[in-house]
């Protein structure tokens, strides 16, 4: 067979060689496979693996993040197969919804973090193409509100309040932690917020900044810790 063959029989020698190439690729993942098992760390099993992958995630500071559009603990699911299945099945490593920084990341997120605990970062703000997917990321992990643990919202620009309190509504079992922040006017949180039923029983920390609210909400009643800034006297 050559390059001066009928086309017929050159197109049936492509499929065979690609047949072959594709066996042994197989071939040599499966031995790569085998190689990375006779490592020493390849002992270690699965519950250790992931807790040294949360701690790895603990690790990122700020700087690192903002140079990045992904966190960088991710690297860990491409190094192996076995670290990318413990990796996939291990929930609270991906349970840190930073929506901010990585709103591409948000929903992958919030699908692999599964039913844990969550923590939950964002802006609110919308108007560029960089706002709208952190905003619609915001409003993706609004969505899980009975497993949010931790929230901090920012809200900032010309942002759809009314869309966000809706979401508030509903009751936070797990919430302990609340920030939220106002940037550019003095935001009312409404009466309804985590109004569901059982409310907000774990809610202890509560900041506001720029915001204010219906200070007989019954959700106050469990707090330990309340920060108040840039709210007008008589608030």
């Amino acid at each position: 067979m050559s390059a001066f063959s009928p086309l017929e029989a050159r197109n049936t020698a492509y499929a065979h060689i690609q047949k072959e190439i594709q066996a042994l690729e197989a071939a040599i993942r499966a031995l790569k496979t085998h190689h990375n098992s006779l490592s020493s760390i390849s002992r270690l099993p699965a519950e250790l693996l992931s807790q040294i992958f949360e701690l790895l995630a603990c690790t990122e500071d700020n700087y690192t993040a903002e140079r990045n559009s992904y966190p960088h603990w991710i690297g860990i699911s491409y190094v192996c197969s076995q670290w990318r299945h413990v990796a996939l099945e291990c929930p609270r490593l991906w349970s840190d919804i930073q929506c901010t920084l990585y709103p591409r990341w948000a929903m992958e997120m919030l699908k692999r973090s599964k039913i844990a605990p969550i923590t939950v970062e964002g802006r609110t703000a919308w108007g560029s193409y960089a706002t709208l997917n952190t905003g619609n990321a915001v409003m993706a992990a609004l969505g899980q509100l009975p497993r949010i643990e931790h929230l901090t919202l920012n809200l900032q620009g010309r942002c759809e309040l009314e869309e966000i309190w809706s979401s508030l509504s509903g009751a936070v079992p797990l919430l302990h932690t609340f920030h939220i922040y106002s940037e550019d006017y003095l935001a009312m949180l409404p009466e309804n917020i985590f109004s569901g039923p059982g409310g907000a029983p774990q809610l202890r920390c509560l900041s506001l900044d720029g915001c204010t609210l219906n200070w007989t909400s019954e959700f106050l009643r469990s707090l330990t810790h309340l920060t108040v800034a840039r709210v007008p006297t008589g608030c």
